[in-house]
């Protein structure tokens, strides 16, 4: 992850906004040396979604055959997962 004192962003936006989307990943913004807030492309953020949101149903899949013995067809699993990713991905 990357860092820089948040006064780049307030004097060079558009320099910040092309470094974050070239490095497709977080920046770190700090303030008198401490980290204050953290930034990241819209792309980055999307994808830090899906990754979550994959990551979250999986483990829910893996709760239920732990708890029921439940298990599920994987073409439909991913099914769902593509359809709820596709979904965010039109808001």
């Amino acid at each position: 992850m990357e860092i820089m004192p948040s006064s780049k962003i307030s004097n060079n936006y558009a320099e910040v906004s092309s470094f974050a989307k070239s490095i497709s990943e977080p920046i770190t913004l700090t303030k008198n040396g401490y980290a204050d807030l953290v930034v990241m492309s819209v792309e980055t953020y999307k994808k830090q979604v899906a990754r979550d949101q994959l990551h979250n149903t999986l483990l829910e899949r893996e709760l239920d055959l732990q708890a029921n013995g439940i298990t599920y067809d994987i073409e439909e699993t991913f099914g769902r997962i593509r359809k709820k990713l596709e979904a965010k991905a039109n808001v």
